[in-house]
């Protein structure tokens, strides 16, 4: 058997273990990539061997059996798969040695055995019919030869196989590309939203840039004419209203003077404004200081009127701006 060949079975079976004989295209593709130019036949009669599983039934035979299983299976070989009894022999103790560590020995193979002629004259018998005694050709029992279509199939087998696995590794690397395509365009598409959320970012951060560091979180609402007619957060009565005055809860990191922009929304959804005092799309302004620290209190001025209430019964809405950004909305109860 092929020196080539016996050194990448072996390393496969060590990288992998024995089991590897099951996985044919595994060896087939060991073979492919490292045997280089190993003998087709014998190549061929090994993967045959494995199709047929020649070394499960090894590997699953007792010791002692082994040897008469070798010799039934070099016959099985020859009878059903074609391949020459010295080929077929060699093929079923490479598995041998694959399975168990050593090949077992070759059984000698046959000799030609030369016919025996008799030179003696018998002086008694007539020449012709002594020359007729004397010369007794062997019956002809040598194998009738195998035909030149097993070698020429098996050729064909390989070239066929070699198609269909160039075949499907190409389908696969041919799948693999488009997929690597595709996944490019989708790193390309996120690429481009982190920069423009990036920019997005630094947009902001220019813009608002003292916004962010107030962060207001609570919002009481009382009733105010020179003096607290009904403190925040207590429950008022709409014609008693003159001022309604919101007062803010809030934590900042910067101290700093800063025009408030504020919103009432009657019930109705409409804003309670003056068309002549109020600014664009707010009920008033209010310039005032905003310290820095914790839990501080933003008390604005009120909205209303000094001698009559100018406000019905219902739930008001009231927003809280710093140039374009909110930030507070709540909700009282006039009732």
């Amino acid at each position: 058997m092929n020196n080539n060949l016996w050194m990448v079975l072996s390393d496969l079976v060590e990288e992998h273990g024995k089991a590897a004989l099951d996985d044919i295209a595994l060896v087939d593709a060991a073979l492919t990539e490292k045997a280089g130019e190993e003998p087709k036949p014998e190549r061929f009669a090994l993967l045959l061997a494995l199709t047929e599983g020649c070394h499960t039934e090894l590997r699953q035979a007792a010791e002692e059996k082994r040897p008469e299983l070798r010799a039934e299976l070099v016959q099985r070989l020859y009878d059903e798969q074609g391949i020459d009894r010295a080929l077929s022999k060699k093929t079923v103790n490479l598995l041998s040695a694959l399975l168990f560590g050593e090949a077992p020995a070759d059984e000698p193979e046959p000799e030609a055995v030369e016919p025996v002629v008799n030179t003696a004259v018998n002086t008694d018998v007539d020449t012709s019919t002594q020359q007729a005694n004397s010369f007794k050709l062997p019956e002809n029992k040598t194998e009738p030869k195998k035909k030149k279509s097993v070698a020429a199939g098996l050729f064909w087998m390989y070239l066929i196989a070699s198609f269909v696995i160039y075949g499907v590794l190409g389908s696969k690397i041919s799948g693999l590309e488009s997929a690597n395509t595709e996944l490019e365009s989708q790193n390309a598409a996120l690429k481009s939203d982190k920069n423009s959320l990036l920019s997005e970012r630094t947009w902001i951060e220019s813009a608002y840039k003292d916004i962010w560091k107030i962060n207001v979180t609570y919002l009481a609402v009382g009733n105010y004419n020179n003096k607290w007619i009904t403190q925040p957060g207590i429950v008022m009565l709409a014609s008693n209203v003159r001022y309604l005055t919101p007062v803010w809860t809030y934590n900042s990191l910067i101290s700093g003077e800063f025009t408030f922009f504020v919103r009432i929304i009657n019930p109705d959804g409409t804003i309670n404004r003056n068309s002549s005092t109020s600014p664009t799309g707010f009920s008033y302004s209010s310039k005032q200081w905003i310290e820095r620290g914790q839990s501080k209190e933003l008390n604005l001025s009120g909205w209303g009127n000094e001698s009559v209430s100018n406000y019905s019964r219902g739930q008001y809405t009231i927003e809280l701006w710093l140039e374009d950004f909110c930030l507070y909305t709540g909700k009282v109860t006039l009732h």
